[in-house]
């Protein structure tokens, strides 16, 4: 097992992971990623993270990012875990992920600095 900070993230963008990647590079986060909720969900059994950041508009036919965080808040083992959520989306989106439980929002497009920042803010 890792003694190392574990950061699971559930993003379907190429971009985005880069600039996640690109933002923790050189610090002690390890980056598990997953491109669907229904990965991250599998690999959330697997990794136990310290945070998780989660895109809102997950694609394909499984759990939009609001029910996967809906589901990980409603289970013992997982409830205690933060949740960074992350959208490019509307107001109405925000809405739902704050209904859902996550514990922040970060507003798509963010830059390498408020990504940090708000880890941060959870590392302490």
């Amino acid at each position: 097992m890792s003694t190392a900070y574990q950061l699971l993230v559930f993003e379907d963008d190429a971009n985005t992971i880069k600039l996640i990647h690109d933002a923790l590079r050189n610090t002690e986060i390890e980056i598990y990623h997953a491109r669907d909720s229904q990965e991250g969900l599998q690999l959330l059994t697997e990794v136990v993270p310290q945070l998780i950041l989660m895109d809102l508009l997950l694609p394909g036919p499984g759990l939009k990012g609001w029910d996967a965080i809906a589901y990980i808040k409603q289970q013992p083992e997982y409830q205690h875990i933060p949740v960074i959520a992350m959208s490019a989306g509307s107001y109405e989106i925000m809405e739902y992920a704050q209904q859902a439980g996550c514990d922040a929002f970060l507003q798509k497009p963010f830059n390498l600095k408020q990504l940090r920042e708000l880890i941060a803010q959870f590392r302490q």
